[in-house]
């Protein structure tokens, strides 16, 4: 089976927001996984949990294959927007 793209969205306890990782995967157990591995992943030093405790904490609240297979559209911005910068 071919990878395609998957949101996954995940809240680990004790966190004010809800993450939204966007992974390529074969299945959603697969995205899940590969989602879940990238809890903490960017900031081991930080804070006092582990990323094994971090892992444990953390929920998945949906996983959701995009639209198209190989394409995710991120943001729409008004041209004007673009034209200024």
């Amino acid at each position: 089976m071919a990878d395609q793209l998957y949101r996954v969205y995940l809240h680990t306890q004790g966190d004010e927001s809800v993450r939204e990782y966007i992974v390529t995967a074969t299945s959603e157990q697969q995205a899940k996984d590969r989602a879940l591995n990238h809890v903490k992943a960017a900031n081991l030093g930080k804070g006092e949990r582990s990323q094994a405790t971090s892992k444990s904490l953390t929920e998945i609240l949906a996983i959701t294959p995009t639209s198209k297979p190989h394409c995710l559209m991120i943001h729409s911005i008004p041209a004007t927007v673009i034209a200024h910068l």
